[in-house]
């Protein structure tokens, strides 16, 4: 797409009269053209490709990357098919809803509110950047909470250094060159973003399964446990064999 603006760009600069663009199966288009305008244009999406941090432009150049916001990603929301959103592993950050309705308009589920609106035709998933081994009950119930919307997935891919991918609608895919633009609160994706054109990827990952942590929950209630105790999906089977001895000896024996 940057080759043809380029190519663009000379062919207008050595254009005198709109007559040079037209033959007579196109000259009752005359009144349509505007040469100074088509050559604003062309200056305005060069100016926005020059504000492109090398971090992306170098690696992703042929990719056609240009300064996008929020309001983009809205824009594209319209018509996709297809809407991938990504996600930090920084679980202090996390703030999908709330109850207090001062708070709520901080929060993840507000945030991405078009997303959640959209019709169930729609492929709607969220994929975790990082690490994904160990995530607190906490993050698992809000992920539960967001199961009626999208599925979950841990994802281990990477793009070029310190870029780091926040939506991917349909063939466009959107980055950041700064992580905490990724933590899911009324913040996400709040800053500067770069929107490159990348057709048909298959984004793959390993979903998750966020019902453990109600059942975790559910033991905490029952347990002899205090209010703070975190229960690992990893030590479960250890919890309830040191408060269960004598049915999980029974099992064994």
């Amino acid at each position: 797409m940057n080759d043809v603006i380029d190519e663009a760009e000379v062919f207008l600069n050595g254009v005198t009269s709109v007559d040079r663009l037209l033959d007579k199966f196109t000259m009752k288009y005359i009144d349509e053209l505007n040469i100074d305008d088509a050559r604003k244009w062309i200056q305005e999406e060069i100016s926005l490709r020059e504000a492109v941090p090398s971090a992306v432009m170098v690696p992703y150049a042929s990719l056609s990357p240009r300064v996008a916001n929020f309001s983009d990603i809205e824009t594209d929301l319209k018509n996709a098919k297809n809407v991938t959103l990504f996600v930090s592993d920084d679980w202090n950050q996390w703030e999908y809803d709330s109850d207090d309705a001062n708070v709520l308009e901080h929060t993840w589920k507000n945030r991405i509110r078009k997303v959640l609106k959209l019709s169930e035709l729609v492929k709607r998933r969220v994929f975790i950047v990082g690490d994904c081994q160990n995530i607190d009950t906490p993050v698992m119930l809000m992920m539960q909470s967001m199961k009626d919307w999208c599925r979950c997935y841990a994802w281990n891919g990477q793009l070029a250094d310190g870029v780091y991918p926040i939506a991917y609608i349909d063939d466009v895919l959107y980055v950041t060159d700064a992580k905490e633009q990724l933590n899911p609160c009324g913040k996400w994706a709040s800053d500067c973003l770069y929107r490159l054109c990348v057709p048909g990827v298959d984004l793959a990952g390993s979903e998750i399964d966020p019902s453990i942590a109600a059942n975790l929950l559910y033991l905490k209630g029952i347990l002899p446990l205090n209010e703070d105790t975190e229960i690992k999906s990893h030590s479960l089977a250890s919890v309830v064999e040191k408060y269960f001895v004598d049915p999980v000896q029974k099992f064994k024996d």
